[in-house]
């Protein structure tokens, strides 16, 4: 089993499942899952997010791997405005 832990910030926190506090949550994988797989968890489309940090670094999102036992991701919603 492989504990993965995520924040979700600003309108990204709409896709925390119910019962979640704090934009935090705390998800169980069988396997090793993609950066992708732990998005579809959530239902979250790539092209949402602005920038993802990986225990506090930032994360190109072209270039993610495979997240280790633990790891805290934090995603971050992009913003748009004038």
């Amino acid at each position: 089993m492989v504990t993965i832990e995520c924040i979700l910030h600003g309108s990204l926190e709409d896709y925390l499942p119910e019962g979640h506090r704090d934009n935090q949550a705390r998800l169980e994988f069988e396997t090793t899952p993609s950066v992708d797989g732990i998005l579809a968890h959530f239902k979250i489309d790539r092209d949402y997010l602005q920038f993802v940090l990986a225990d506090g670094c930032y994360i190109e999102l072209q270039n993610w791997s495979k997240p280790a036992e633990g790891q805290l991701f934090q995603f971050w919603p992009r913003i748009s405005g004038g």
